[in-house]
């Protein structure tokens, strides 16, 4: 139940995210403008995420570079 309620949330938030980005960037701030503030605000969440986490997990194991190479290039890279 709990995968069913997490889709469903991400599929919500992806529905609203195009309605609010239409209705946003149609006169108050650029396209380019909104994608500073994302990376912004994504920022500082990570930043404060990395500076209060426990620090023993985190990092990529050599065994994993290529998978993350390979998601990084599909996730990102290509899809731009």
């Amino acid at each position: 139940m709990k995968a069913h309620l997490a889709i469903l949330a991400a599929n919500l938030i992806f529905g609203v995210n195009y309605a609010l980005v239409k209705f946003i960037t149609a006169g108050y701030i650029q396209p380019y403008g909104l994608n500073v503030i994302r990376v912004g605000v994504s920022l500082i969440l990570l930043w404060i995420l990395f500076l209060t986490g426990k620090r023993e997990r985190w990092g990529i194991q050599k065994k994993h570079l290529g998978l993350f190479l390979v998601c990084a290039l599909t996730g990102v890279f290509i899809n731009q």
